[in-house]
């Protein structure tokens, strides 16, 4: 029940992120989020399944913009990207 609950604010905070984010900033919001929340002990594989439910919600909102950009940051996190982008 914990970790759905940790689930559901991080979705809240990516749904603060996208509602607030000027254009071409949500990716580097989002990135600086990851970075934050791996800080606090989660894992790659859990952000990734929360972005990826996410996503998902962006794309039955018909907002592909902050999809495709979600989708870069998910690369990142997976090291689909350049060493140096690497999350």
């Amino acid at each position: 029940m914990v970790e759905r609950m940790q689930h559901i604010d991080v979705e809240k905070q990516l749904e603060k992120l996208a509602r607030e984010a000027r254009p071409g900033t949500f990716p580097l919001k989002v990135r600086h989020l990851s970075r934050r929340l791996m800080g606090r002990g989660y894992s790659r594989g859990e952000l990734l399944e929360i972005f990826e439910h996410y996503r998902s919600v962006l794309r039955e909102r018909g907002q592909e913009d902050l999809e495709d950009d979600l989708l870069d940051v998910m690369d990142q996190l997976n090291g689909w990207c350049a060493p140096h982008a690497k999350i």
